[in-house]
């Protein structure tokens, strides 16, 4: 039991503790359970920690900057 916390702490992934094949439990380090239930935040803070956790920024390339016509196009009026 001692190696597994041991290994629980160093790796920070929870434990996934099952009973004949389903999940009964989960062990995890008192860091992650903080996270968990830590201090209350709202869904926009929580949201941006996610985006900042999570997603990755979106890379500006624009595939069809070399097909497109760089004129006004044609005149046109009512």
């Amino acid at each position: 039991m001692a190696d597994t916390l041991r290994e629980l702490e160093t790796k920070q992934m929870p434990l996934l503790i099952s009973r004949r094949g389903k999940a009964a439990g989960v062990l995890m380090s008192p860091t992650q359970y903080q996270q968990l239930v830590g201090t209350p935040k709202g869904f926009a803070s929580r949201l941006a920690q996610w985006r900042t956790d999570y997603v990755q920024p979106a890379v500006e390339h624009d595939p069809f900057v070399s097909v497109r016509e760089s004129t006004d196009g044609r005149d046109f009026s009512w």
